[in-house]
């Protein structure tokens, strides 16, 4: 989704310095990349790269993908811009309704194929419960 609403010279920015810390070339970073390509920017101690490259990497994999690498890197600030949370809304209002349905979130997810619709109704139901939806 953020590649809907980061602007293509901002990905640009971002491929170039994710390249220029991959010193393999394998697509991924690893903790050395991560602590080496760093250092040419930041004054952090070893320990604190080891705490941010941990956080970065939301798969456990012990690698930083690139997409990974996208969502650690992009100014939130300027994500959250009234302007992007609405194109973001309008890509679950696939309706165009004005409100976001269940059936719209399942579908712009995919969770279809992933839960039965018993687990699907409880996801829903715990999600209202929260506070974080209204079903329509």
């Amino acid at each position: 989704m953020i590649h809907h609403i980061i602007s293509n010279d901002e990905i640009k920015e971002i491929r170039k310095l994710f390249f220029e810390f991959d010193k393999d070339g394998d697509g991924r970073l690893s903790k050395e990349e991560i602590i080496n390509g760093f250092k040419t920017y930041n004054d952090l101690d070893e320990k604190s790269f080891r705490k941010i490259f941990d956080q970065i990497d939301e798969d456990n994999s012990g690698y930083i993908e690139f997409e990974e690498f996208i969502r650690a890197t992009i100014n939130k600030t300027k994500l959250l811009s009234d302007d992007n949370l609405n194109i973001a809304f309008k890509l679950f209002d696939k309706d165009g309704g004005g409100s976001i349905t269940p059936d719209e979130i399942r579908s712009i997810l995919g969770l279809s194929a992933k839960f039965s619709e018993e687990a699907w109704k409880e996801i829903i139901d715990n999600l209202e419960q929260n506070k974080q939806i209204e079903v329509y």
